[in-house]
C-alpha cells in the first residue's frame, strides 16, 4: 500500500555531512514539546545542488542532452535528461482522451491520453545507459508517460490496493465534479478502465486507509464546499459501498493517517485540518467501516493548508502538526484519541503557501521528519525532527510551482529520491540523491498543472514508478521505470 503524501516510512535522505551537525546535535534527545529554531535562507544558487543546513538547493543552468540510437528494427530510442532552470519554460500542455492506439514521446510537446491498449511509447531516461535492464547508481530511467483520463480536474490521488489482488490501484479525486475515479492495476504498470464513484462537493485531498480491517483499502475523501470527509469502504472487487459523509469542519482541506488512540488499539485513525474554522478533527476508526469523531481541536496555524501525522514527541503516541503559509504548529497526541493544545509548539519555515506535507523518515534516524511543498518559493523543505518535537530546515530549489512531493527510490540504489510535481511547468522533477548530496534535479514532462504525485514498484521490476495527476489534463499520467 501506497498512501500519497500521508505516512510513508523509509529513508530519504542519509544526510552524510548535513545531518551530523544540525539534525538534532544541538537539541534535547528527549523531553516535551518544544519550540524549534528558525533558520535563515542562503539566497546564492549554488552549481552543484547538495543538501546542507540553513542552505537552500539550486542548480546550474538548463542543459539537455540527447543521444538517439536505433534500438529494434522500425523503432528510435532517445534518451533526454534536463536539469531544472526556474526561467525556463515549462512543457507543452497535454490533451486528454481514451488512446487505444496513443502514441507518446518525451520529445513533442503533446501527449495523447486513454488507455494504452496499443500504445506505443518512445522510450526517453536521461541516460545512455537507460532500457539496458541494469540499473546503476545514479541513473534516473523513466519512460515517457502515458496518460489515462479520469475525472474533472484531478486534485489528489491515492496508490493502493483497493480490491485485494495484491496489486496497486489508483485513485483520483475529481475537484470539478465530485466524484472518485478509480483504476485497476494489473500489475505490469498499465491500468484497467476507469470507475468512477460519487461523493461531496469539490473533492480536494484524499488517503488510502484501512477502516474495516480486511485484505482491501478504503478511501477517506476531503470534500472542500460540503465541510465533510466521504468514507469509501472497499467491496473487495474494486468497488465501495455507498460513501458515509462525516460533518468535519468549515472548508476541510487536507488529511492524515496514523493510530491517534494508539494506546487503545492499533487502528489507523483520521486527521482532518479545516481552513474556515482553523481547527483540525480526529476521525477514529471503529474497525468495522465506521469512525467516532474527537475534537475539534485548535490550531495556531493562521492558514491551515496541510497535515503531517506521525510520533514527533518524546512518547510513543501519535502527535499532529499542521502546516500553512509559512507556520508550523503541533500538538503531542495523549494515546487515547485526544491532543493536548496547551503545550502546542511551532515555528515558521523559509517558505510560502505550504502545502501537501508527509510525515516521513528523512535522515534514517529513528525520529519522524516532515517534506512539504512551498509554491510560493519554488522549494521543497525537509524538517528534521530530533524525537522532542523541535526540526531541523532544509530546502531544495525546484521549478515553478510545486504542488506536491513524494519519496521513493528513483534510481535502484537503495536511497529515497524526492519527487515533486509542479504545476507551473506542467512537469515532474526527480532529485537524486546519493546518501550524501543531491545530484541536478532531472525532468520530465507531466501533462497539464500537476496537482499530485506518488511513486511506487508498479512493474515488477523492482525499481519505482511514477504517477502523476493532472488539474487541467483531467487525467493522471504514468511513467514506468526503465532501467
Amino acid at each position: 500500500m501506497i498512501r500519497a503524501r500521508r505516512t510513508i516510512h523509509g529513508c530519504l535522505l542519509a544526510l552524510a555531512t548535513a545531518c551530523g551537525d544540525s539534525a538534532g546535535d544541538d537539541l534535547p534527545d528527549e523531553g516535551g514539546f518544544t519550540t524549534g529554531p528558525d533558520t535563515g535562507t542562503n539566497d546564492e544558487s549554488p552549481t552543484e545542488a547538495t543538501l546542507t543546513a540553513d542552505t537552500t538547493v539550486s542548480t546550474s543552468d538548463a542543459t539537455m542532452t540527447t543521444d538517439e540510437s536505433s534500438t529494434s528494427e522500425g523503432s528510435t530510442e532517445t534518451t533526454t535528461a534536463v536539469t531544472v532552470d526556474s526561467s525556463s519554460e515549462g512543457p507543452g500542455e497535454s490533451s486528454s482522451g481514451d488512446p487505444t492506439d496513443a502514441t507518446t514521446t518525451s520529445t513533442s510537446a503533446e501527449t495523447s491520453t486513454g488507455d494504452p491498449t496499443d500504445a506505443t511509447t518512445t522510450d526517453t531516461g536521461p541516460l545512455p545507459t537507460c532500457g539496458d535492464g541494469d540499473p546503476e547508481l545514479g541513473e534516473v530511467c523513466l519512460q515517457p508517460g502515458v496518460a489515462y483520463a479520469m475525472g474533472g480536474a484531478p486534485s489528489d490521488l491515492v496508490l493502493a490496493d483497493i480490491d485485494g489482488d495484491g496489486e496497486l490501484d489508483v485513485a483520483t479525486t475529481n475537484l470539478a465534479d465530485g466524484t472518485v475515479s478509480v483504476r485497476l492495476g494489473a500489475g505490469d504498470g498499465t491500468f484497467g478502465a476507469e470507475a468512477t464513484f460519487t461523493v461531496g462537493a469539490e473533492p480536494i485531498a484524499m488517503t488510502a486507509v484501512d477502516l474495516d480491517g480486511n485484505a482491501d483499502m478504503d478511501l477517506a475523501v476531503v470534500n472542500r464546499m460540503d465541510g465533510t470527509v466521504s468514507l469509501l469502504v472497499a467491496d473487495g472487487l474494486g468497488g465501495f459501498a455507498a460513501a458515509d459523509d462525516v460533518v468535519v469542519g468549515t472548508t476541510p482541506v487536507d488529511i492524515g493517517v496514523g493510530s491517534v488512540d494508539n494506546q487503545i488499539d492499533a487502528d489507523d485513525d483520521l486527521v482532518v485540518v479545516a481552513q474556515g474554522s482553523a481547527d483540525y478533527l480526529v476521525l477514529l476508526s471503529d474497525g468495522d467501516g465506521t469512525v467516532t469523531p474527537s475534537g475539534p481541536f485548535q490550531t495556531d496555524v493562521d492558514t491551515p493548508a496541510t497535515v503531517a501525522v506521525a510520533h514527533y514527541g518524546a512518547t510513543a503516541d501519535t502527535d499532529v502538526f499542521v502546516l500553512g503559509g509559512i507556520e508550523y504548529w503541533g500538538s503531542p497526541g495523549n494515546g487515547d484519541g485526544t491532543i493536548t493544545d496547551a503545550t502546542q509548539v511551532g515555528a515558521n519555515i523559509i517558505g510560502a503557501d505550504l502545502l501537501r506535507a508527509t510525515g516521513i523518515q528523512i535522515n534514517g534516524d529513528a525520529n519522524m521528519d516532515i517534506s512539504v511543498a512551498s509554491p510560493g518559493d519554488d522549494r521543497v523543505y525537509f524538517l528534521l525532527g530530533n524525537g522532542a518535537a523541535q526540526f531541523q530546515q532544509f530546502s531544495a530549489a525546484v521549478g515553478t510551482d510545486p504542488s506536491d512531493v513524494a519519496a521513493f527510490d528513483v534510481n535502484g540504489d537503495t536511497v529515497l529520491d524526492a519527487i515533486v510535481a509542479q504545476a507551473g511547468d506542467d512537469s515532474i522533477v526527480v532529485v537524486p540523491f546519493d546518501g550524501a548530496v543531491y545530484d541536478d534535479p532531472v525532468e520530465f514532462p507531466a501533462g497539464m498543472s500537476p496537482s499530485a504525485i506518488a511513486a511506487a514498484e508498479l512493474d515488477g521490476d523492482g525499481i519505482a514508478d511514477v504517477v502523476v495527476a493532472n488539474a487541467d489534463g483531467d487525467d493522471i499520467m504514468v511513467l514506468l521505470s526503465d532501467p
